[in-house]
């Protein structure tokens, strides 16, 4: 008896190691690296769940190796949160980072506002502001919390690019405030759209929604309700004791007493931007980075299959001094990807990720629009110094455009000719012409600025050189 258990004990053992050996030849046999449907931060601490044992089984044929795939992934770098007395109070922090308990929900980066469009191409939740304004902000959601209640945010810090766009789809200053003269306090990083809501985020009773332009909208609370009024008043007291100053026009607005600059070239840097190839049914992501090395940014770039199947990946870092955004997305054509980074304007495979070519020929610093012609012919417009870069689809600069004193174009594309149409020049709003032929430049004799605006408006679908937030 003790025998025969003896032998079935080590058939037993025996089926076990093989089976083990099986699942154990696979597991790391395989070369096959997979990327995460989505570019997303790394998490090391994130626990991972052992995989189930493989389940015994007959003999079976030796499988087909797995393709080694054409881009092995690069791990992204893992975001540090560095503690605010580490940190002078003039960084962009991420709100979310020091105050978990804020509601966050930035209507430009929804149609939630008064344009009905998208202004930020970051997530709502991203929210950025000053190292010093945020210690004010996290006593307030603290007196908040004592009383009840949290801090929901409506709008931070806003790019300059947002604010460009903002004027660009309403350029009145009674409602958007003009660029080319100034900017919103918002683009300085210390000031903030801000209510009142319950623990579980329910609506308090306020006297408006966000972007009521109507009198309620103001801080004389005489047509509010009872409870409206002393809602109101108690969030202002709130912040005006945490150290911010409220805007009369507007109950939700209020700016810190420390006064910071225009965050001019700082974009949030957690952003995620896809553009889709009809012809390769892929779409490219980017995503950037902050690093901890001085003026260098980490770009990710990712070709993602409709399944949302990771095809290839590209990672790189720019150095971006004296540079206004790390990145900007110019769009797909003929199966390439085109993109800004830098004085470097590239051109990717869509279908695999390979570099087609690099053009350097852009002095930028911000790309501002961009546009296609029907042969594929590139046409880049620049803030400050490249006012037109015209590129082949070999990556070939055909023309290199650069009027003193002129800034921000409109590109807008005619049968033998491009409208550059200014946001900002020395003479006020300005436009040129552009011989499509040899590239000579030409100032029209009389053109009124409203026919200016309805040009550029008016013009075709796609012809228009589109203003990039990248």
């Amino acid at each position: 008896m003790k025998i025969h258990s003896l032998i079935a004990s080590l058939i037993l053992a025996a089926l076990l190691l093989t089976a083990c050996g099986a699942g154990g030849e696979n597991a790391a046999g395989s070369s096959e690296s997979v990327l995460p449907p989505e570019i997303t931060e790394a998490q090391p601490d994130t626990p991972v769940s052992a995989p189930a044992p493989a389940p015994a089984a007959e003999p079976t044929p030796e499988p087909t190796p797995a393709p080694t795939p054409e881009s092995t992934p690069v791990p992204l770098p893992a975001r540090t949160i560095v503690p605010l007395d580490e940190l002078s109070d003039d960084t962009f922090v991420r709100v979310l980072d020091y105050i978990p308990g804020i509601y966050v929900d930035l209507k430009y980066a929804t149609e939630e506002n008064f344009t009905g469009q998208r202004i930020y191409p970051f997530e709502n939740t991203e929210a950025y502001l000053r190292c010093g304004t945020v210690k004010k902000l996290m006593k307030a959601e603290e007196k908040a919390e004592a009383a009840g209640y949290r801090l929901k945010i409506w709008d931070a810090y806003r790019p300059v690019s947002a604010q460009f766009r903002l004027w660009e789809i309403v350029p009145n200053p009674v409602y958007v405030a003009n660029p080319n003269t100034g900017y919103s306090s918002h683009s300085r990083g210390n000031t903030v759209d801000i209510t009142l809501v319950y623990a579980d985020g329910s609506r308090v009773q306020m006297p408006t929604g966000f972007d009521d332009f109507s009198a309620k909208a103001d801080r004389n609370y005489s047509d509010c309700t009872a409870e409206e009024k002393e809602n109101a008043l108690f969030l202002q007291n709130l912040m005006i004791e945490c150290g911010f100053t409220p805007y009369q026009g507007e109950w939700w607005h209020f700016a810190d007493t420390a006064s910071y600059p225009v965050g001019q070239g700082f974009e949030p840097p957690e952003m995620v931007r896809e553009a889709w190839s009809e012809d390769e049914a892929v779409s490219v992501q980017y995503q950037v980075y902050s690093t901890d090395k001085a003026n260098t940014m980490h770009i990710s770039f990712a070709g993602i299959s409709e399944r949302r199947e990771p095809v290839w990946r590209y990672d790189m870092e720019i150095n971006t001094e004296g540079q206004g955004l790390p990145a900007a997305g110019i769009g797909t054509y003929g199966g390439k990807y085109y993109l800004q980074t830098g004085s470097a304007i590239r051109a990717f495979q869509v279908s695999d990720g390979k570099i087609l070519w690099t053009n350097l020929d852009f002095k930028g610093p911000v790309l501002t629009a961009s546009v296609f012609d029907d042969s594929g012919v590139l046409y880049a417009g620049g803030w400050e110094q490249t006012d037109l870069l015209v590129i082949d689809t070999d990556g070939k600069t055909l023309a290199y455009i650069d009027l003193p004193d002129y800034a921000g174009p409109a590109i807008v594309l005619e049968e033998t000719r491009a409208k550059l149409v200014f946001a900002a020049s020395s003479d006020g709003l300005g436009m040129y012409y552009v011989d499509l032929r040899d590239y000579s430049v030409t100032l029209p004799e009389s053109e009124p600025a409203d026919n200016i605006a309805a040009s550029v408006s008016d013009a075709p679908e796609g012809a228009y050189g589109r203003r990039i937030e990248g």
